[in-house]
C-alpha cells in the first residue's frame, strides 16, 4: 500500500473535510442520512426550504404522472 493511501484511509476522500461538512449541514438543520464507503456519495434530507437556502438553489414542485406526488426539481440558482 502506498503511502498515499494510507493517508486517504485506503481509498477516497479523506474523513477530515467530510466530517466538518457534516456538521455544517446538520447546523443548517440537514441530515446527513448515508455516506458511500468511499465518502464521495452523501445523502442528505432535509426540508425543501432549507436546501434551498444551504445550497443557493430554488427548485420547483412538480405533479407526477400518476398524479399522485409532488416531484422536486432544480429550477436555478436563488440568486444568492
Amino acid at each position: 500500500m502506498r503511502e498515499t493511501q494510507v493517508a486517504k484511509n485506503s481509498v477516497g476522500v479523506r474523513k477530515e473535510p467530510l466530517t466538518g461538512l457534516f456538521v455544517f449541514l446538520r447546523e443548517q438543520e440537514l441530515a446527513v442520512t448515508h455516506s458511500a464507503p468511499n465518502r464521495y456519495l452523501f445523502q442528505v434530507e432535509g426540508s425543501a426550504p432549507d436546501i434551498e437556502r444551504v445550497l443557493h438553489i430554488r427548485l420547483n414542485g412538480l405533479g407526477s404522472p400518476n398524479g399522485l406526488n409532488t416531484i422536486k426539481a432544480v429550477v436555478g440558482d436563488s440568486g444568492a
